[in-house]
């Protein structure tokens, strides 16, 4: 069987090496609470699948590219102002942007 070869934490700055399938090294899992919980309970279930790709077919260029000039197509639908558990700011489309 495979293993999954150690990779740095994905907190900024920190190079401590952490097994294949975690993020973050000991120390920085208190600060990053919401990677540690799976996506479907953060609020990006069926229904966020759903309304995603209706975003992304409404929206299909990155704004941050257009921007810039450049026709990049989105694939992320990233929440302006985090949502935090607020199911009307999650599928509140002026809080919402499409980006490569």
């Amino acid at each position: 069987m495979a293993i999954k070869p150690k990779h740095p934490c994905r907190h900024p700055g920190c190079a401590e090496l952490v097994e294949g399938g975690q993020k973050y090294c000991d120390k920085h899992k208190p600060l990053h609470p919401e990677d540690m919980r799976p996506a479907y309970r953060r609020g990006y279930d069926a229904r966020w699948k759903k309304f995603r790709r209706r975003y992304l077919d409404a929206h299909p260029l990155c704004v941050k590219c257009l921007a810039e000039g450049k026709y990049t197509k989105a694939e992320v639908v990233d929440h302006i102002v985090p949502f935090r558990g607020d199911e009307k700011m999650q599928y509140d489309p002026d809080n919402l942007q499409a980006l490569c």
